[in-house]
């Protein structure tokens, strides 16, 4: 029984750091980093600029990668929260129950690392690292989205409706 115990306390101890960091509203199998996102100002026209900070246990090579797919995943689900440098974007997607629908739709979008790439940049220069306690990192930057490419892709799959669908 002792042995058991043990046992389950290792694995619980193992496993705590992937459940802390990793946002499982994708379902398991997607690894969208746990992260915060707001306002970071205005971009130029069909862009957001966005302050995005995701946790890892330790800055890879995917960083960039892992803030890019946040900052996509924030705009599409959370919107942009307003801050002192802009007023904020209310999310792409506004039905609660669509990540739920379009499941495999998403999880193949953020399973795609050029998707990432494609709808949203890191800023040069932006990128700042600071760990938080052992094996856990805050890594921030500023991202821009392509607001207008990614609205006009999820409106042409049928994720969201389009303006001319309202007339």
């Amino acid at each position: 029984m002792v042995i058991f115990k043990t046992l389950y306390l290792a694995l619980f101890v193992n496993m705590l750091p992937s459940m802390c960091i990793i946002d499982n509203s994708l379902g398991s199998d997607t690894l969208v980093p746990e992260y915060e996102i707001s306002c970071a100002g205005y971009g130029v026209e069909g862009t957001y600029l966005a302050k995005v900070s995701v946790l890892l246990p330790k800055p890879n090579e995917k960083v960039l990668e892992n803030l890019r797919m946040a900052a996509v995943h924030g705009v599409i689900f959370k919107g942009l929260p307003a801050s002192i440098n802009c007023d904020g974007y209310r999310p792409f997607v506004s039905n609660p129950d669509a990540l739920k629908n379009n499941a495999d739709y998403f999880q193949s979008l953020f399973s795609d690392s050029y998707m990432s790439s494609y709808y949203a940049s890191v800023l040069e220069g932006t990128l700042n690292v600071l760990k938080i306690k052992k094996k856990l990192y805050k890594i921030t930057a500023t991202v821009s989205i392509k607001k207008d490419s990614l609205r006009r892709k999820l409106e042409q799959d049928g994720i969201i409706k389009g303006f001319s669908d309202l007339f």
